[in-house]
């Protein structure tokens, strides 16, 4: 009794500071205009709204201004340096236009992102997760919550080197230009790297959710087949009306409660599809595109340039790496998904193939189940396009590669 009271304790414990964790990442998206809703849990807000309506419409000012500043402004600087900065303009203006994307889907969508972290709070109310579960949930968003961060000090210092680089090349070098140059990187690079990744954080506390909860319905599944498997009911003739009677309908409800929550976290994940799909489609193009441009960028700092600092390199082909990871992360979390799913299945495929003589109302729930998993798909993904598993995690790794070999042997030959 002692140990279960713990457990009891610790596990709301866990499930506080996950939902502090979750409820910080909302904050911060709604004090950026990139969450229209208030309160825990969240409902969607007419204020809220309008205060983000603003927010886009300054985000759509700044970012033409700076798109513009960055096309046409002329530079007289060395030919790696002019690589580097039309690199980083490309990858400006790419984040500019995801940036507002992705904010006017976050508007749109507003009731449907706020109903997804409603249901996930439901259920954890109404089935508590395990122990191990809250505990890899927690890790898991900790860790997506303190990488996202990163972008402020890693662009700004990236970034800062490359336009000290330019305005001493054009011999205006002055500390006053120096500082509205990271004025100006902070409205171009770190405010939409870091809310692009926060609108990540939010998905990822959904998907990280569906995960360990599905995980946990699939240990309940099996070790209800446990035992029902080691009981004496095979060498009965059930007729669901003798003695077995009243628990075969004790056994029925189990099922049924089990398929009840295996529907409803399926149905979280359908809705996760739609509701944010567009901004995870926005996040996985500045990834691919941000990671490429700043692993090339501190290679090229790292043996290009001479200075006698090297971190600013290092920290640039660190952040790539970064972004790089966050997505392998999402791929895995979506694969374990798929695996939970299809450990239900085998499970209740195994469990009648060993069980052929089973009370009426039991085997028609656990075949009415397996249908009900057979037939969903508990891929979690953006709209119909891709989803994530290990199939698209090593396709986009590959297009990483390829893009960074292409960017390395142009700059080959432009030398040459």
């Amino acid at each position: 009794m002692a140990d279960r009271r713990g457990d009891e304790l610790a596990g709301g414990y866990w499930t506080k500071l996950w939902t502090l964790q979750w409820r910080a990442v909302l904050l911060l998206l709604r004090l950026g205009g990139r969450n229209c809703s208030s309160g825990w849990p969240p409902t969607a807000s007419a204020w809220w709204t309008r205060y983000a309506v603003v927010v886009l419409l300054l985000s759509i000012v700044v970012g033409i201004v700076n798109v513009g500043r960055n096309i046409l402004a002329p530079r007289t600087v060395s030919e790696t340096a002019t690589y580097l900065v039309l690199l980083n303009t490309a990858d400006i203006v790419v984040k500019q236009l995801a940036t507002v994307a992705s904010q006017v889907m976050t508007i749109v969508r507003r009731s449907e992102i706020a109903l997804l972290v409603q249901d996930v709070a439901s259920y954890l109310s109404a089935y508590p997760a395990t122990l191990p579960s809250l505990r890899g949930m927690n890790a898991i968003l900790g860790v997506y919550v303190l990488s996202t961060f990163l972008p402020g000090i890693f662009s700004q210092a990236v970034n800062y080197e490359v336009l000290a680089l330019a305005l001493d090349s054009e011999g205006v070098f002055t500390q006053s230009m120096l500082s509205m140059a990271v004025l100006q990187d902070t409205l171009e690079h770190v405010l939409p790297s870091l809310y692009l990744a926060l609108l990540e954080c939010a998905f990822v506390g959904v998907l990280v959710a569906g995960v360990f909860l599905a995980a946990d319905v699939a240990d309940d599944v099996q070790d209800l087949v446990a035992k029902l498997s080691s009981t004496t009911w095979g060498s009965l003739a059930w007729d669901g009306v003798t003695l077995g009677s009243v628990e075969d309908k004790r056994v029925a409800l189990q099922l049924r409660e089990l398929r009840a929550r295996q529907q409803r976290l399926h149905d979280v994940v359908v809705a996760t599809n739609s509701a944010q799909g567009g901004v995870i489609l926005c996040s996985l193009l500045v990834t691919v595109m941000e990671a490429c441009v700043c692993v090339y960028t501190g290679a090229s700092l790292l043996t290009k340039f001479d200075f006698e600092d090297e971190s600013q390199g290092l920290v640039s082909v660190v952040w790539g790496v970064n972004l790089i990871l966050r997505f392998i992360v999402n791929c895995i979390l979506g694969q374990r998904l798929c695996n939970n799913h299809t450990r239900i299945s085998v499970t209740l495929q195994e469990f009648l193939a060993d069980s052929p003589i089973l009370p009426i109302r039991t085997k028609q729930e656990v075949q009415g189940f397996l249908h009900q998993v057979q037939m969903l798909d508990n891929r979690c993904g953006v709209y119909d396009l891709l989803y994530f598993d290990l199939t698209t995690m090593s396709t986009v790794i590959a297009s990483f590669a390829t893009f960074l070999v292409m960017l390395f042997q142009f700059d080959k030959k432009k030398a040459i």
